[in-house]
């Protein structure tokens, strides 16, 4: 079964990992940390790349990367 691996960092340190089946990724989107929610809804334009890839089948691996280097925080967005 392929996941939706979403991995938090912060100052270059892993701060959590979420793994997500990929045919309830866009309805669990919902339920993640505040701090990433809050992150994805400034970009709108990246989450709805995110689901565009995550919708693609044969998608495998990394799709996206968010940086924020006013707080120094990475999110990664990969299918697993």
């Amino acid at each position: 079964m392929r996941k939706l691996k979403i991995e938090i960092f912060e100052s270059g340190n892993p701060e959590s990992t979420i793994q997500i089946p990929v045919a309830l990724a866009k309805i669990l989107i919902k339920f993640l940390p505040k701090k990433l929610s809050s992150r994805l809804q400034e970009n709108h334009d990246q989450l709805d790349a995110l689901f565009s890839a995550i919708d693609v089948a044969d998608t495998d691996g990394f799709l996206m990367e968010i940086d924020d280097h006013k707080s120094n925080e990475k999110v990664i967005f990969s299918i697993v």
